[in-house]
């Protein structure tokens, strides 16, 4: 749901999607439309915001230490109204030997970092969490 006062205003809202490959909307989606491109036709056409603008910025295969990396060039310096920081996948993966593993109070600090930053210039800084449950047993998990 878009927030009342942001699709009441009539001037031009710059939107930024940024994350990993969930958010790039590659491999997985094989072919179809990601999230953010459902979001850009919702928000363009249906709530009849078409001088909005929405960009993605997500680079699949990324954690939040190298989106904090990357973070000048792919956000910051699009200075956007509204900015979704999708991540946490890649950062979770200990199971994978490719150096993605991010521990929790480095993961913390990376998004709060870039939060810190967001608020800096956005209108409007709302953080939202998502809980992901386990979605295999506790033994299964272990293995």
């Amino acid at each position: 749901m878009i927030l009342p006062s942001l699709q009441q205003s009539s001037s031009p809202r710059t939107w930024l999607f940024y994350g990993d490959s969930i958010t790039h909307g590659v491999l997985h989606t094989v072919g179809a439309r990601c999230f953010s491109e459902h979001f850009t036709e919702r928000l363009r056409f249906e709530l009849e915001r078409p001088d909005d603008v929405v960009l993605n910025t997500a680079c699949s295969g990324h954690n939040t230490r190298q989106m904090l990396g990357h973070f000048p060039l792919r956000v910051a310096r699009f200075k956007p109204d509204i900015a979704l920081l999708m991540a946490g996948m890649n950062d979770c993966n200990s199971r994978l030997a490719d150096g993605q593993y991010v521990p929790l109070d480095e993961f913390c600090a990376n998004l709060s970092t870039m939060i810190s930053a967001v608020r800096g210039w956005a209108r409007f800084v709302k953080v939202q969490i998502l809980r992901l449950w386990l979605l295999f047993s506790s033994t299964k998990a272990a293995e």
